[in-house]
């Protein structure tokens, strides 16, 4: 099969085996091969007639045109985000065709990410929606790790998608994923390399913590675990020297404080302020943590 500019006449490809298969198919190796999505193709019989992309593909050479996005109104992307919230696919696809640039003021990928329509989410991908853009200051991937949305967040990883971009307050995808106690998509960014020793920025350039801290400090003995198993640093220091047993003494966590000491935590490292964890403990009232810490042999 031979494909042909229905404007220059110059010949984009040949040699492609797709008769017998619907044109759907060869306009996903036209996208490989040109940059333009599906959405942004139209093949044309020699007799001009516009093929579907469910149309069942003969030999004849075909014409291609490549489509610019059209200029899109603010109600249009009102409904290329109504059709994002409300996983109408068939809408969303009536829409990309077009072409309605899927990089929109709506931020419509966002939206997905947020929301967790996975079908929604592959459309937009395949529309060529920019996949780290930024929107309130934040991208597709940390939306979709904040709220547990596994399929999404792996989708965009697939994607490429900057695993360890922050947000504009200094949070990271995996970061986000432990403040929202979401294991699953933790796991997800952990096993894909994500950086488990990157700080948080807080108020300019001081040091927050970890996603070890903050697991450490909430409780979530199971993500604690992963990270520690994924080998983060159990005794990183914010800015104020507080390390990840600090916190879970604090926040009263004796299995937080349990795993971390077996993971050979310093019991007795002192912060900026001069307190060890056994003080942090004894100052919000942690009982329990407090004999955990005596029990091995904290001063």
């Amino acid at each position: 099969m031979r494909v042909f500019s229905a404007v220059s006449g110059e010949e984009v490809c040949r040699g492609f085996e797709f008769e017998g298969k619907v044109a759907k198919e060869l306009k996903h190796s036209l996208t490989a091969q040109t940059g333009y999505s599906r959405f942004r193709q139209r093949l044309l019989k020699n007799d001009h007639r516009q093929i579907e992309d469910d149309e069942v593909l003969d030999a004849e050479s075909l014409q291609l045109v490549f489509l610019e996005f059209c200029p899109s109104s603010a109600e249009q992307e009102r409904e290329l985000l109504d059709a994002c919230e409300n996983s109408d696919l068939d809408k969303l696809e009536r829409l990309l065709r077009q072409p309605l640039n899927p990089n929109g003021n709506t931020m419509p990928l966002h939206a997905v990410a947020k929301g967790g329509s996975l079908d929604c989410a592959r459309l937009l991908l395949e529309a060529r929606a920019e996949i780290d853009k930024l929107a309130e200051g934040r991208r597709p991937l940390h939306l979709a790790s904040n709220h547990g949305h596994v399929e999404i967040l792996r989708l965009l990883l697939e994607a490429q998608a900057m695993i360890d971009a922050t947000t504009e307050t200094g949070e990271t995808p995996l970061y986000l994923a432990v403040r929202g106690g979401n294991f699953e998509t933790t796991r997800v960014l952990v096993d894909s390399r994500a950086d488990i020793n990157l700080f948080s920025q807080v108020e300019g350039d001081i040091i927050g913590p970890t996603a070890l801290h903050l697991a450490a400090f909430e409780g979530c003995e199971e993500i604690v675990g992963l990270l520690l198993q994924a080998g983060a640093d159990q005794d990183l220091g914010m800015d104020n020297g507080e390390t990840a047993l600090h916190v879970a003494a604090a926040g009263g966590s004796t299995e937080a404080v349990g795993m971390l000491i077996e993971a050979k935590a310093y019991v007795d490292q002192v912060s900026e302020n001069g307190r060890t964890a056994l003080h942090f403990a004894a100052e919000f009232g942690q009982v329990k943590v407090i004999n955990h810490l005596l029990h091995a042999r904290a001063e």
